[in-house]
């Protein structure tokens, strides 16, 4: 029988110990090795999951914004028809409105007539100097409304010598002729169609049509 000396118990003793360890380490090592294996398996699953996941949002992305396009395509087409329409329309409304407009312009001067003015006379002045050998003439006038006699004879440019008395304006000379030029009774007398008013010229006011006189006699009756 072999005896062990207490040198070589502790020998033996330190060699199952350096045994004991190295296979607790192995062992060790191998679990490790597992648990490594377990988690790169399930890495390598979640990938092509989050992969596939990835692939399908950006295809739905894509998906949508095409709808979006899509869609505001078909606003904007719209929009437009209806912006083409409204300007359609409104060609049509101006082009129905301008004939309207041609014809309201029509009718306003279908409803101008040309008229008289009323504000003015047509009178006729004649000067007949002849009983002294003087000068006459005749002329046709254009005389505000609510002239006299004594303003168409200014009007029909004869030169008038004439005085205001408290009667009126007194005509004492027509181109030179004056009163008792030819005799002490000699002057100028006026009348309106033929008739010989008894008041002074410039308070006899004309209408239209009148026909004015004025007469040089060698003797006022």
């Amino acid at each position: 029988m072999i005896k062990f000396t207490r040198e070589s118990k502790r020998i033996v003793y330190l060699a199952v110990s350096i045994v004991s360890l190295l296979f607790m380490l192995f062992f060790a090592w191998t679990l490790v090795q597992y648990f490594f294996a377990l988690t790169s398996s399930a890495s390598s699953q979640e990938a092509p999951n989050a992969v596939q996941g990835q692939t399908v949002a950006e295809a739905s992305g894509t998906q949508t914004d095409s709808q979006t396009a899509q869609t505001q395509g078909s606003s904007g087409s719209d929009t437009q028809s209806n912006s083409d329409a409204s300007k359609t329309q409104d060609s049509s409304n101006q082009n129905t409105s301008e004939p309207e407009s041609s014809n309201s312009d029509n009718s306003t001067n279908d409803a101008v007539v040309p008229h008289k003015d009323k504000s003015t006379l047509s009178v006729n002045v004649t000067v007949d100097g002849s009983a002294a050998k003087g000068l006459s003439f005749s002329v046709n006038l254009q005389v505000q409304e609510g002239a006299s006699v004594y303003d168409a004879l200014l009007a029909s440019g004869a030169g008038v010598n004439a005085r205001s008395t408290s009667f009126g304006m007194y005509v004492a000379a027509i181109n030179g002729l004056a009163e008792r030029d030819h005799g002490p009774q000699s002057g100028w007398v006026y009348s309106v169609n033929g008739v010989q008013p008894n008041y002074t010229s410039d308070a006899y006011i004309l209408h239209d049509g009148d026909s004015v006189v004025w007469t040089y006699v060698n003797a006022v009756n």
